[in-house]
């Protein structure tokens, strides 16, 4: 049974003469899809099994939704539609002994093609030979080479092959070239682990936090509050508020309070001021 949410090809989808159909760029294979198929690969890479399912049940028999998994299995088990998924101990296991042995990573470069095959096999230190038309990113671009081709929207894809056999033969050979590609890759996946994405990750929010709070600090020094009670004309209702001079907006009672003691009392004479109100009922 597929897991989703799922990754997919590149797909093309179009219908010819009354059927569906799905073209897998990556392939070049066109496959004919019954509507409950078609549907699902709309739904793939955002929901889960559960929640497809879920939905298709609005428009579909039982029976028609598991044929439309049993099929879709059956052509990912082919290489189509979906891209390759490294999900069970065995082959997560196997992954760093197959990318040790590479010696080189070919891949076309094309918008909507996944580069994390192609980042992990550089950790490892094997170069790229990249078929793009549009360059690589400058992150990467020292860790391998680019072979300019050319292609279209509809999935026609360009490569001069002399060039692409040339710089695989160059790079295959012990070189200085090659040496300089393997330093780099390996440097790029040490400049990028997930322990360092991590911490810049909760620097972000850090940093984020701190801003917050200084505004809130600016705001209060130069917006004094002022304890009133507010009208709310909905209800007819007048209820305990606390209005933010300089500001023209009103805060909630409970920040108001805290705020104001917070200048002259700690923490612990704050809560305890708080359970006093509430005990007697004054607060929620």
């Amino acid at each position: 049974m597929l897991d989703f949410p799922k990754m997919l090809h590149a797909l093309y989808f179009f219908e010819e003469a009354g059927a569906s159909y799905a073209a897998d760029l990556e392939k070049a294979r066109v496959v004919e899809l019954s509507a409950a198929m078609a549907d699902i690969l709309k739904l793939a890479e955002t929901q889960t099994h559960t929640e497809i399912v879920r939905t298709l049940r609005a428009s579909y028999a039982e029976e028609a939704i598991l044929e439309a998994f049993e099929r879709l299995t059956e052509l990912e088990k082919e290489g189509l539609l979906f891209n390759f998924s490294a999900d069970d101990e065995e082959t997560l296991s196997v992954l760093p002994i197959f990318f040790q042995a590479l010696d080189l990573v070919c891949f076309p470069a094309m918008p909507g093609t996944p580069l994390s095959i192609v980042l992990e096999a550089m950790a490892y230190g094997a170069p790229y030979v990249a078929m793009t038309k549009y360059g690589m990113p400058a992150e990467v671009a020292d860790a391998g080479a680019v072979v300019e081709s050319d292609w279209d929207h509809s999935g026609n894809f360009q490569v001069p092959m002399a060039t692409l056999s040339e710089t695989i033969h160059t790079l295959l050979k012990p070189c200085v070239a090659r040496v300089q590609c393997e330093d780099v890759a390996k440097g790029l996946a040490q400049k990028f682990t997930w322990e360092k994405v991590a911490q810049e990750i909760v620097q972000c929010f850090e940093e984020g936090h701190q801003q917050s709070a200084n505004a809130f600090r600016r705001e209060r020094n130069v917006s004094p509050l002022v304890f009133c009670r507010r009208y709310d004309p909905g209800s007819g209702t007048t209820e305990s508020s606390a209005y933010r001079a300089g500001s023209n907006r009103y805060d909630c009672l409970e920040t108001a309070l805290a705020e104001i003691l917070a200048e002259q009392h700690t923490p612990a004479e704050i809560e305890a001021v708080f359970r006093h109100f509430q005990g007697e009922g004054l607060l929620p």
